[in-house]
């Protein structure tokens, strides 16, 4: 069961997407730190981050201390299958969409 919304933003997008995202689950949103405070180790998350050069940036940090179901990339891509299946490659994303 998802627990929360966990997010990295930059410039603000990923934290209004991430908020978005946890009014329609019922669940809060956090940044990585406020989830780390605030929910158990390997609670189940969703995960949004900004990409920056290929790499969706807080994954690695949330992937090592919560259970991600899913990951939301926010950033310019094309959304072409072999760009977003690139994308879950370069930042080694297999167990979830």
């Amino acid at each position: 069961m998802i627990k929360a919304v966990v997010y990295e933003s930059h410039t603000g997008f990923t934290r209004k997407y991430a908020k978005i995202l946890g009014r329609m689950l019922d669940v809060p949103a956090y940044t990585i730190k406020e989830a780390e405070r605030n929910l158990g180790s390997q609670s189940e998350v969703v995960f949004f981050g900004w990409i920056c050069a290929g790499k969706i940036m807080g994954y690695e940090q949330a992937a090592r201390n919560f259970r991600i179901q899913a990951v939301g990339a926010v950033g310019i891509l094309f959304t072409e299958d072999k760009t977003t299946q690139k994308l879950a490659d370069d930042n080694r994303i297999s167990h979830c969409p």
